[in-house]
């Protein structure tokens, strides 16, 4: 780089007069060096040890006058060390020479709130995404605000244990707090728990809430990517859309299933007309019992308008009948009222001189772009439309494969249905672009309406209990959408549905589950059976529960609350460990697993106290204080014989020669111990010693309780 002019030893300048220039100058220590004169090291304005740190900048000089070399800090030992290219006093980490840290920000541990948000270093969201604490964020736990009114604030909040936490309130529902309060990695209303006791209570059945890798990937349940919901009942992915099974229930068969487009497998319902589980045009049939619903993908149970099945382009936008987005989205082609694709408005976007379905690069009227598509815009992880549904999220990837644009549903259609000042994906309201309704959740849930025509009002309909909005048809028979008893009533209008969650909508005999009686059978009594806890009367098996399902889940004979592996009917796991195997003394004789007579005779330890042998009688036969399994000449239940085994340790004997006899020696644990020695040991009572000089020692001394005693 030649000459630099910001040191006198390298400045190509005689600075002090002796006629040697910079590096020839012997005053010259390096090209850092600010003095070509003489002078005292530390006062001199050079670098004269070349660590980058000059005079009194220079730890050195702080307790010394010349500067000797690199130190022992972070910001003085020579090193890169974040690996910012950057060494030392160079780095702008380093504030001084004795700083301990030479990563850049305050994120790096410095025990300071550096943006006054009450959370600090690596506690702050901040320091999740970049090097600086900025300052608040938008989760309640980081916001600035007393969301809950309890005068506490964020970090202050006994409500809020991390920054991340979406509610303040400490008060508030788990099913409603924004926290994973069970661990089993499912939030809120994505926890089935939340769906079926509105308190999250762990794991479950379903093979994404069992807490098991069940297809071997090395990721579990929630962190299975494959798990789309907690009561999906596969964790290996492509299985279900080629089995030829309908194995969400919603009649459509794998290719034939919407799912199968967007996810991959086969989930449930969806916000089709003829995929929804609601019968749409009131005309007692439900999606595909519908003659109407051709496809799943169908937007109307209705049926084609004729102008949709003509063969004529009626409104004249070149899509003929069930290629015109007007009947993809159950309008009439007259119409011509979907204009809001590239590819279905009437104009040539990409100037080349062709428009709409004349143009070869239009992949049908929902294609929102008149150029090449780009390939795989439905797995890119884009939103390439732009209407704020990315992927699979995107409802024209059910069409396709290619994101095309907004559609006339509410949550894709580019407006602001409900004049909240959201939009589409922006807004509360729209759990997905399918959703034809953008009404926020807390207000279709306290508006007085049955919004999803389900029968049930508000906080009647499960899913405004389960924290989202009227969503549709349930599971429950009184939630269905059927006359399950055939009585001419449906769901809600049906008397004997207690309430949405009911699962029989006919009559039983025993109502109040309390009644002291297993009314369904099912081996579960009262408040013992799931049914109570649904809807107020035993019905019958759960297939929810491994332990009410009827099914002998562990192949041992035994099934749900004749399994010993059944603690309740809610369990997820009827295994159990034989209690003859399981480490425990189950039936309180004092033997354990294959020492009981019990495990010997009948492979269960049930059956306690056993007068066929002596050390299992329950009787002190031998009178030396000890009975049974307590007494060391039992070797195990089966022993005839409870007389003590004569040892070192049982003969009354000092056979060591400490002074201490049998079990006050130490060195005897226990009876059966064979040898008594080696002798003396540590403690003040056994060492040999007259500690506390009164003319005695050890056992001789009174104060000396036995061997094991330490004062004298």
């Amino acid at each position: 780089m030649g000459f630099d002019t910001n040191y006198a030893c390298n400045d190509a300048s005689d600075n002090d007069g002796d006629l040697t220039i910079d590096f020839m100058d012997s005053d010259c220590v390096n090209g850092l060096d600010n003095l070509e004169g003489t002078a005292a090291e530390c006062v001199d304005s050079g670098d004269n040890d070349g660590d980058g740190w000059t005079d009194a900048d220079d730890p050195d000089c702080w307790t010394g006058t010349t500067e000797t070399g690199i130190g022992g800090t972070v910001c003085n030992d020579g090193l890169d060390n974040d690996i910012d290219g950057l060494v030392d006093a160079a780095d702008p980490a380093c504030a001084a020479a004795d700083g301990d840290n030479e990563v850049d920000g305050d994120c790096h541990g410095n025990g300071l709130d550096d943006d006054g948000d009450g959370w600090t270093d690596t506690a702050d969201p901040d320091c999740a995404t970049g090097l600086n604490e900025t300052g608040f964020g938008t989760a309640e736990c980081n916001d600035g605000v007393d969301n809950d009114g309890d005068f506490y604030i964020d970090a202050g909040d006994p409500g809020c244990a991390t920054a991340t936490d979406a509610v303040e309130n400490d008060a508030a529902a788990d099913c409603a707090n924004g926290s994973d309060d069970d661990s089993d990695g499912w939030v809120d209303s994505d926890d089935l728990d939340c769906l079926t006791d509105n308190t999250e209570q762990g794991t479950g059945t379903f093979a994404c809430n069992d807490g098991l890798d069940n297809d071997s990937d090395g990721q579990t349940d929630a962190d299975d990517g494959d798990c789309l919901v907690a009561w999906q009942d596969f964790e290996d992915p492509g299985s279900s859309c080629s089995d030829l099974t309908d194995n969400d229930g919603d009649a459509w068969i794998d290719a034939e299933d919407p799912d199968c487009t967007a996810y991959g497998e086969e989930i449930g319902f969806t916000g089709f007309a003829c995929n929804d589980g609601e019968d749409n045009d009131s005309d007692g049939l439900v999606d595909r019992q519908d003659s109407d619903c051709t496809l799943a993908y169908s937007v109307t149970e209705g049926g084609l308008h004729a102008t949709c099945t003509n063969g004529t382009d009626d409104d004249g936008d070149g899509w003929t009948d069930v290629l015109d987005a007007d009947c993809l989205n159950g309008s009439v082609e007259t119409t011509n009222s979907y204009v809001y694709s590239a590819c279905s408005n009437g104009t040539d976007d990409d100037l080349d001189g062709d428009t709409d379905a004349d143009d070869t690069d239009c992949s049908s009227a929902l294609d929102n772009d008149e150029a090449p598509s780009t390939s795989g815009s439905c797995s890119d992880g884009q939103d390439t439309d732009g209407d704020g549904w990315g992927d699979a999220d995107d409802p024209e990837c059910l069409y396709g494969s290619s994101e095309a644009g907004f559609s006339i549903l509410a949550c894709n259609n580019g407006m602001d249905d409900d004049a909240d000042g959201f939009t589409d994906a922006a807004d509360p309201g729209c759990a997905s672009a399918e959703d034809d309704l953008e009404n926020d959740p807390v207000g279709v849930c306290a508006d007085g309406v049955d919004n999803d025509g389900d029968g049930w009002v508000d906080l009647d309909d499960p899913d405004c209990v389960n924290g989202g909005g009227e969503g549709g048809l349930g599971v429950a028979e009184c939630n269905d959408g059927a006359d399950n008893d055939a009585d001419g009533l449906t769901d809600a209008d049906d008397n004997e549905c207690l309430d949405a969650l009911d699962n029989a909508e006919g009559s039983v005999s025993n109502p109040n589950c309390v009644d002291g009686s297993d009314s369904d059978g099912d081996g579960w009594v009262d408040s013992e059976d799931p049914d109570c806890a649904w809807g107020g009367r035993e019905q019958g098996f759960e297939s929810a529960f491994t332990c009410n399902n009827g099914i002998d889940d562990d192949v041992d004979a035994l099934v749900d609350s004749l399994d010993p592996g059944c603690d309740t009917a809610f369990d997820s796991d009827e295994a159990h460990v034989p209690d003859c195997a399981d480490g425990l003394d189950n039936d309180g004789d004092g033997w354990v697993d294959s020492l009981d007579p019990d495990c010997i005779a009948n492979n269960t330890e049930q059956d306690g106290l056993d007068t066929s042998y002596a050390c299992n009688d329950g009787l002190d036969n031998d009178a030396d204080g000890f009975t049974d399994a307590d007494d060391i000449g039992c070797d195990d239940g089966t022993d005839q014989d409870e007389v003590d085994p004569i040892t070192e340790c049982n003969d009354g004997a000092d056979n060591d020669g400490d002074g201490w006899i049998d079990l006050s020696d130490p060195d005897c644990p226990n009876a059966s111990t064979a040898v008594e020695g080696p002798g003396f040991g540590t403690t003040e009572c056994n060492n040999n010693l007259d500690d506390d000089l009164d003319g005695q020692k050890d056992a001789g001394d009174s104060d000396c309780v036995d061997g094991y005693d330490d004062s004298e």
